[in-house]
């Protein structure tokens, strides 16, 4: 990664292109002529081609800090390929849903924002409002969505494909839900509670879905004496700590609002019993 791509649509073009030309051996990817988009093109007739707009994705990019910038080209490149690939899916008429796939059925969290671009590129909303996807909404502007784990890649649980599982939108998110308890169950999480701050990963690659377990949580704040704060980093991993702890929580909440921290979803958490969006005490929810 070098500074053009974090400010020059004439390398960072090219980059994206040369990725998805690597993830979809099988379409033509190609940049408009201002290199500010970049086009999958199926090579069988009567496709539809998908896109990739990169203004949104350059704006976020920083030339003074190449590892957040690597950090946010790959993903934009992860959660885009998901949307590609489920998008030739459904397009292709490939109905590659069966029962056998609810045992993977899992909840990822993501913003309202990043729902909503998902849903449009998956076919939108009925005329009767009803959405492509499977999905609720946890707090303001914080979504969770029902996905497949396939091992290298997720696929969204698309709404069409509910018969085929013999579910309907409310069975999918407790199936979802369930199967995350179970992956839970299975995993040995063991913290130094002496540190300030403490790291979670695992989960095979959905420890952000860890905020939806109240057990987890309701166990950590015990061991910590306290209510907690916690940061949804990215999809695999999140960090929480002591809400008490007032120059920490103060400095991960100048790294976020100055852009020099990643987070999955523009907002904190905090765990006083329940889970909810956190804010300081007399002031706005941070988000």
């Amino acid at each position: 990664m070098t500074v053009a791509h974090a400010s020059d649509y004439g390398a960072l073009g090219p980059l994206f292109v040369a990725i998805f030309s690597i993830m979809f051996p099988d379409e033509d990817v190609t940049l408009n002529e201002g290199g500010t988009a970049v086009f999958v093109l199926p090579r069988e007739a009567n496709e539809p081609d998908v896109s990739l707009g990169l203004t949104s994705t350059m704006e976020r990019l920083d030339p003074d800090d190449l590892a957040r910038t690597r950090q946010i080209i790959l993903q934009k490149i992860e959660s885009t390929s998901t949307v590609f690939k489920d998008g030739f899916r459904a397009v292709k008429g490939e109905n590659s849903v069966s029962t056998a796939d609810r045992d993977i059925a899992f909840p990822i969290i993501m913003s309202r924002k990043t729902f909503e671009i998902n849903e449009t590129h998956s076919g939108g909303r009925s005329e009767s409002g009803e959405s492509s996807l499977v999905g609720w909404r946890l707090f303001d502007g914080v979504v969770a969505m029902v996905t497949f784990d396939r091992g290298s890649v997720f696929h969204h649980l698309l709404a069409k494909d509910l018969p085929l599982l013999g579910l309907n939108r409310d069975e999918a998110r407790i199936l979802a839900m369930r199967n995350l308890k179970k992956l839970y169950a299975r995993q040995k999480y063991r913290f130094d509670y002496n540190e300030r701050v403490h790291e979670v990963g695992g989960m095979n690659g959905l420890a952000s879905s860890l905020l939806l377990i109240d057990e987890f949580w309701a166990k950590q704040r015990s061991k910590l004496g306290g209510d907690l704060v916690i940061h949804l980093v990215n999809r695999e991993s999140l960090v929480f700590f002591a809400k008490s702890d007032r120059d920490l929580l103060a400095r991960v909440i100048l790294l976020l609002v100055s852009g020099q921290a990643s987070n999955l979803v523009d907002c904190l958490f905090e765990f006083d019993g329940k889970m909810k969006l956190f804010s300081v005490e007399g002031q706005p929810k941070v988000h």
